[in-house]
């Protein structure tokens, strides 16, 4: 929202003469620092996989242990780990999380996104009249 609101900033103060110096220079900025929330979003939301799966190398079941047979076949369990079990379910909640900001029925029309933008736009907006 934040870097559409710029470029049509961007967009209409080049229409105009003498466009801004610095709106280009903010538009950067403003995608830098979407960026960066958009990794720190990311980085939280798999902390708890991160944090589950760390050491996953040294765990037992992952050692190779001696075989009674000529084959080496791998070994299942009929119940899944309780580690897979706990990551599954953190990956399940993280769609339930996500999804009132997805934009699905309560979402607003792409009119009154160019309403709302156009809006803001006007001084009086960011003056609170």
């Amino acid at each position: 929202a934040l870097r559409g609101f710029l470029s049509k900033a961007l967009e209409s103060d080049k229409k105009e003469e003498g466009a801004c110096a610095a709106l280009p220079r903010t538009l950067k900025q403003a995608d830098a620092v979407v960026e960066t929330a958009e990794k720190l979003t990311f980085a939280a939301m798999m902390r708890p996989i991160t944090v589950q799966l760390s050491g996953l190398h040294t765990w037992g079941v992952w050692a190779e242990g001696e075989t009674k047979s000529l084959l080496k076949l791998p070994e299942f369990s009929v119940q899944p780990s309780d580690y897979a079990t706990r990551i599954g379910e953190h990956m399940l909640s993280l769609i339930q999380q996500l999804e009132p900001h997805l934009g699905g029925a309560g979402a607003q029309s792409e009119e009154q996104d160019e309403e709302a933008d156009e809006d803001r736009l006007e001084p009086m907006y960011w003056l609170g009249m």
